[in-house]
């Protein structure tokens, strides 16, 4: 009996050294000053559409956040993050370039 204790401790032991050593899932894996971009377009016969994201890491986000810290008390509050998707959409949408046969397309931002 004292055997089969010993025995299933070790083995619960065991287990709990597996099942605790988890590897670290990190979200962004190239590093904590990567910025992602992703454009994805949808073409149709009357428009073109452009998804475009920027994923920003830890530190890219925090610099941008101190941008818009106007007051300075290290939070960027509703009033200051009010127009920062419309501003950030124009300024990104300044460094696009679609072509068609090589003419320029105007580009329009619809959100």
């Amino acid at each position: 009996m004292r055997t089969l204790l010993n025995c299933l401790t070790s083995i619960v032991a065991i287990a709990l050294v597996f099942l605790s050593w988890v590897p670290l899932a990190d979200a962004h894996p190239l590093g904590n000053f990567t910025i992602n971009h992703y454009a994805g377009l949808h073409i149709e016969r009357d428009h073109v559409g452009i998804d475009y994201v920027l994923d920003m890491a830890e530190i890219p986000a925090f610099q941008e956040i101190r941008q818009l810290d106007l007051d300075r008390n290290h939070k960027a509050d509703e009033i200051e993050t009010k127009n920062y998707p419309a501003e950030k959409c124009r300024e990104v949408k300044s460094h696009l370039n679609l072509r068609l046969n090589q003419t320029p397309l105007a580009l329009s931002l619809t959100r």
